[in-house]
Parts: C-alpha cells; sequence; structure tokens
C-alpha cells in the first residue's frame, strides 16, 4: 500500500508538472557590479617591502545584460525558470601608490563580459490575480566572453581572460530575485547575483592571499530586469 500512494503521488506530480504552461520570453535590464576583496588588498600592499604609502578605492561598474529566459510551472504555486543571459559586469579602481618618495595614481575601469545562465526555483504568491509577487533563488554558471581594462589617463586597455588575463573564465554563484508578474506576459524584478570562488587568476595569487592574508575577490551583481512573454 505505502509503494503504491508514492506511485500515485509521482504520477499526480507528473501530472500537475504537463499540465502546467511553458513560457518563452526575453530579458534585459541594467547592472551594477563590483568585486569584493579588493579593497583590503590595498590595505594589505602597505606591508609591502618598498611601498611607502598605498590609498585606494572601488566603485560600482554599470552594464547591462539580455537575453532569452522560459518559465516552466512545476504546480499552481512554484516553477522552474532558466535563462540564458549576455551580462557586462566589472569594477572601477581609483588608486595611488607613493614608492621611494614617488607617487603614482591609476584610475582604471574594468569590464567583463559574460555568457551567464541562472536557473531559479520560484514562488507565485497569488497565481490567478492578473499581478503577483514572485521570489526566486537559484545557482548561476557564466563563462567570460571577454574584458578588458581601461586606464583612463593613458587610455590602454588590456584583456581579462585568455593566457595574459588576470581572471577566471567560469564564475560560479546564487542569484536571488523578486519581483512582480503582470498578466501573465510581463516580469519586472530585481535580483542579486553572489559569486561564490575566487574569479582572479595570476601566477602567485594563491600564496599572496595566503602571506598577507586576504580575502578571495568574487563578483558582486545587482540587477533591474524587465522580461516580455510571447
Amino acid at each position: 500500500m505505502k509503494r503504491m500512494m508514492i506511485v500515485l503521488a509521482i504520477l499526480l506530480f507528473a501530472s500537475s508538472v504537463s499540465a502546467q504552461e511553458i513560457e518563452v520570453g526575453v530579458k534585459a535590464g541594467y547592472n551594477a557590479s563590483y568585486m569584493t576583496g579588493l579593497s583590503q588588498m590595498f590595505a594589505a600592499m602597505n606591508n609591502m617591502d618598498g611601498v611607502d604609502a598605498v590609498d585606494g578605492s572601488t566603485s560600482i561598474r554599470s552594464g547591462v545584460h539580455a537575453g532569452l529566459m522560459m518559465q516552466m510551472g512545476l504546480t499552481q504555486l512554484l516553477f522552474l525558470q532558466p535563462e540564458l543571459l549576455y551580462s557586462m559586469q566589472g569594477v572601477k579602481l581609483d588608486g595611488s601608490i607613493t614608492a621611494e618618495g614617488q607617487l603614482f595614481t591609476q584610475k582604471t575601469t574594468t569590464t567583463l563580459h559574460y555568457l551567464q545562465l541562472p536557473v531559479y526555483f520560484g514562488c507565485k504568491f497569488n497565481p490567478e490575480a492578473e499581478s503577483n509577487i514572485i521570489m526566486a533563488l537559484g545557482p548561476y554558471v557564466a563563462c567570460g566572453l571577454g574584458g578588458s581594462e581601461k586606464d583612463k589617463d593613458s587610455g590602454l586597455a588590456q584583456d581579462m581572460f585568455g593566457e595574459h588575463g588576470f581572471f577566471k573564465r567560469i564564475d560560479v554563484g546564487l542569484s536571488f530575485l523578486v519581483g512582480t508578474q503582470l498578466f501573465n506576459k510581463m516580469q519586472l524584478s530585481v535580483a542579486c547575483d553572489l559569486g561564490l570562488i575566487d574569479v582572479v587568476d595570476v601566477q602567485g595569487w594563491k600564496t599572496a592571499k595566503d602571506l598577507l592574508g586576504l580575502s578571495s575577490v568574487c563578483n558582486r551583481n545587482f540587477k533591474i530586469s524587465l522580461a516580455y512573454f510571447f
């Protein structure tokens, strides 16, 4: 009897999934991104030999995201929402180093272009209404397509990925989303991507982290999005 109940529950769940609609749409919006751990790195550089003083700050890099999405109903309340997005992220650095009595300043803008695949598991709080609140969370994986670091004064740009780059091509993290869905056709949302891995990929970085007690450098991205289902 117990086995029969389990089989029946599975069949009922499968029938409810197949009965739900699958919506496909497009999504685009604004990014506000930065990286953790950089301020701590500036502070640690003050202890390096030959360096008199280091002062640095980071600020948000504005960008955009755009791509395709799909929403699959699991039940009347629950849904699965995978997305495939182009995402422009990065960080702005404003730093100065005083060494042997000489002052060196640098203002750079780091731009990273990612192809991102987030998969959200979410809930609709009032699915029968014309507008309802949604909340979702899930993992994401991103692949670096290209990037550059541009110096404001010299205008020089440098590749960020690849053999001579500074960053790992793959990023992995969690994403949290809150929004509203209107008439089952439009979705307005805000989301936060929290990178979970150290994205720096330069020789000696792990050793420097261990010696100086540095934190990992991870991506952070705040997104405002508008989506439309066909």
